[in-house]
């Protein structure tokens, strides 16, 4: 009887019964696949000047800030600016009294800011990731008869794939 089970269990083990399919293919596929995310960066490095401006006499092409911005988007990106006071530096002590200015991005026309998002910059088709540096300057109409206090405005930089 222990022959007839051995040989039972050895031809019938060769059909699978081990978990695994009797029959196999000459051939066979292996999927592969990776991803990469987006990255749209930016970084900032502000200048002292950005915090002393002369209110008084004004500025004129003030170098307040570098950019650095990284992309890897095949469709580019661009570049947004805004401002929470529409490109007037306001007064803290006296909310009513201002000193105006405008920007320019990376060697742009010099443009006056709003609170919603000014495209101030647009790079078409990239290849892979690429880092470009953009200077920020800023052009400020003096104000000789400007009363004490800090004059103020905060400006946001982003960027998004086109």
């Amino acid at each position: 009887m222990k022959k007839i089970l051995v040989s039972f269990l050895t031809v019938f083990g060769s059909f699978g019964f081990a978990g695994h399919p009797a029959l196999a293919a000459d051939t066979g596929v292996i999927t592969l696949s990776g991803s990469i995310g987006v990255v749209n960066e930016i970084e900032i490095t502000q200048f002292d000047v950005a915090t002393s401006l002369n209110i008084v006499d004004g500025e004129s092409n003030a170098l307040v800030a570098t950019v650095t911005e990284t992309s890897n988007s095949p469709t580019g990106y661009t570049i947004y600016m805004n401002s929470v006071n529409d490109s007037n530096l306001i007064n803290s002590a006296n909310g009513e009294e201002t000193a105006p200015y405008t920007v320019s991005y990376d060697g742009g026309s010099p443009v006056a800011l709003t609170t919603a998002d000014l495209a101030m910059k647009t790079v078409g088709v990239l290849g892979g990731l690429v880092t470009d540096e953009s200077d920020v300057l800023i052009n400020l109409t003096g104000n000789s008869a400007a009363s004490s206090g800090t004059f103020a405005d905060v400006i946001t930089v982003s960027i998004a794939a086109n």
